[in-house]
């Protein structure tokens, strides 16, 4: 009887482990295919996940990432960064828009639009941040191009044009 019992349990266990690793790849698929940079913090604002934009937006592997301290990641812009993660973590507050501009080893200077979100668990206890962002930084040199070209070019030949047609060089 009791090893029926066993065999029952353990057939169970293997159900439920294998309907877990279904949701956590589920979960995983869709975390990569996020367009934008995701990063989850914990509350003492160390790197718990970043997915592949994320990585690919602030230049560092997964090793590098993970773990890794927002202070480390943006040092200088941090101090803005700090009050508004705080606002997060104290306030349970969502901030959206919030631009920054940091200098990153592989990419120089970049204009990132941020927003912050508690991170909750299942009992709504904030566990730390959840930090989307995008990188801007083509698309405003992009618009700095083109405010340029304004001044250089006569309003009618601009209104002839295909903006939308023009691939940055």
């Amino acid at each position: 009887a009791v090893a029926i019992e066993n065999a029952r349990l353990f057939a169970s266990v293997r159900q439920t482990l294998a309907e877990v690793t279904e949701l956590k790849n589920l979960m995983d698929n869709v975390f990569t295919s996020i367009p934008s940079g995701v990063v989850t913090t914990d509350v003492g604002s160390r790197i718990l996940l970043g997915n592949r934009a994320a990585r690919e937006i602030l230049g560092r592997a997964e090793a590098e990432l993970t773990g890794l301290a927002l202070p480390d990641l943006f040092p200088a812009a941090y101090g803005m960064l700090h009050a508004q993660i705080n606002r997060v973590l104290l306030a349970n507050e969502t901030v959206t828009g919030l631009e920054l501009n940091p200098v990153l080893p592989e990419r120089g200077v970049v204009d990132l639009r941020l927003s912050l979100s508690p991170l909750k668990d299942s009992q709504q206890a904030t566990q730390g941040v959840a930090i989307v962002f995008e990188d801007l930084t083509e698309k405003k040199k992009l618009e700095a191009q083109y405010r340029l070209f304004e001044r250089m070019v006569s309003p009618a030949v601009i209104h002839q044009l295909d903006l939308n047609s023009i691939q940055p060089g």
